[in-house]
């Protein structure tokens, strides 16, 4: 995985960008602890659900995986860094 960028945005929207690629055909990379917002102290702000990527990859070619989720927009203006949790492919 490398290029990784979250972008939050003031109407609650987040969007995940990643290349990924897997040594395996078939594979799908997941965050099964999803990916934590947190304050710029490190305090965890918020925690999204379990994402899951792209499905069925290509073996060894980079790819695209763009991915649009909800979070409570509360949370826009004391966002300081994210932690992406259990990530696996």
């Amino acid at each position: 995985m490398e290029d990784r960028k979250l972008t939050l945005f003031p109407d609650g929207r987040a969007v995940w960008y990643a290349r990924v690629k897997s040594s395996g055909s078939g594979d799908a990379w997941v965050f099964y602890g999803g990916i934590s917002l947190k304050d710029r102290n490190g305090a965890v702000l918020w925690t999204s659900p379990k994402l899951v990527g792209p499905q069925n990859m290509p073996e060894d070619r980079w790819i695209e995986w763009n991915q649009e989720f909800p979070y409570p927009k509360v949370w826009f203006r004391h966002f300081g860094k994210a932690t992406i949790h259990k990530p696996h492919c």
